[in-house]
């Protein structure tokens, strides 16, 4: 494996190749990915290192073209610096690229149209981007030209939903879970546009929000997807591994709180069909939402909150043999997959690794499989 670490600054400019001795990056589907990158602090001066430059890890698989690890730039996001016998290092602290969806609220009133809507599930978070990081934004808080937006297809279930000064980034999250749970899963990235057609020494500086149906990588489970990929210790392509099942956290009635107060305060409720396979299966939480003035609104919350705390199987364990050489080619991060364990097959989602890389021992890919539910 070869890899390659690039500074850029904020805009873009190419600056200087890095050497890391290390580098540990962590990447979760719809969740913000972090890492650190360890230098030698003889390759740039502390005062150079600023905020929101742009580093790029590229790697190449047996020989073949480089290409971004991850699919993301990663933003440079904190700094140390530390000073001992062997050699004073930089740890950098990177974030990738959905953090940049941190950075927004949704900054209108309650009833405008910007908060209040009746959509498609993926097509209402493409214009929550919109509205707040493109050209429908007052051009303060426009970056449409560093950040586009990927074109409707309404692939999702309709939903309706009101947030009115809440963060982009979690309300995102939120319409994921509420489209899952109606049937339909919807997952967002922000892609670096050059990913597709990377060529090296040309900086991917630009950006784009994309929803995808069901996976964000390939649909590759046995035997019905598209070259249908098994994983797991029975297969020797994967060690170290865990399979877990938590239910201890799980709650399976909610009641939810919307808008009002004492007795009229207006409250629903929703449950799993898990209730039904115990005796003691009824679980019951509280969900507080006191934003949602219309009953449905609320049970679509309350819904999406139900199915998060539903316990879910998870397999993890370590890449070995061939798919940890060919990571990034032979298996990649989204793809949707059937795992086995000990004679157990559950298709999972790879919706979050771990990859770390060791200047003197190699690289290790960590991965999370995470299945339908449990």
């Amino acid at each position: 494996m070869t890899l390659v670490a690039k500074l850029y600054s904020s805009q873009g400019v190419a600056i200087q190749t890095l050497n890391p001795s290390k580098v540990t990056l962590a990447r979760r589907v719809g969740d913000i990915g972090e890492g650190i990158i360890t230098v030698s602090s003889s390759e740039i001066p502390y005062s150079s290192l600023v905020r929101d430059m742009i580093i790029t890890i590229e790697r190449s698989v047996l020989g073949g073209n480089m290409f971004l690890e991850g699919q993301t730039v990663w933003f440079l996001r904190g700094k140390k610096l530390s000073m001992n016998k062997e050699g004073d290092t930089y740890d950098l602290y990177v974030q990738d690229n959905i953090s940049l969806l941190r950075r927004r609220i949704i900054a209108y009133f309650a009833s405008e149209a910007e908060t209040d809507k009746i959509d498609p599930a993926d097509d209402m978070m493409k214009a929550i981007v919109r509205e707040n990081f493109g050209t429908s934004a007052i051009a303060a808080r426009d970056i449409s030209d560093i950040l586009s937006v990927q074109s409707d297809v309404s692939a999702g279930p309709i939903l309706e939903r009101e947030f009115a000064w809440r963060y982009v980034l979690p309300t995102l999250k939120e319409i994921a879970l509420a489209s899952e749970q109606a049937g339909t899963a919807i997952l967002f990235d922000v892609v670096s546009t050059q990913v597709q057609s990377y060529v090296p020494n040309e900086p991917p500086f630009t950006f784009e929000f994309q929803t995808f149906k069901e996976t964000r990588g390939l649909d590759r489970r046995f035997p019905s997807g598209s070259n249908p990929l098994l994983i797991g210790p029975d297969y020797l392509n994967m060690e170290s591994a865990e399979i877990e099942d938590d239910w201890r956290d799980e709650e399976t009635h909610l009641y939810a709180g919307g808008e009002g107060d004492d007795l009229l305060r207006l409250i629903e409720e929703v449950e799993s069909d898990l209730v039904n396979q115990s005796a003691i299966g009824r679980v019951e939480g509280w969900f507080d939402a006191p934003d949602l003035d219309v009953s449905q609104d609320l049970i679509d919350a309350a819904n999406g909150e139900l199915f998060r705390r539903i316990g879910r199987t998870k397999i993890r364990g370590n890449l070995a043999g061939d798919l940890k050489n060919r990571w990034g080619v032979a298996v990649g991060y989204g793809d949707f997959v059937t795992a086995q364990v000990r004679g157990h097959s559950v298709d999972c989602r790879l919706n979050a690794y771990q990859f770390d890389y060791d200047r003197e021992t190699g690289f290790d890919v960590k991965v999370v499989l995470e299945g339908e539910g449990s």
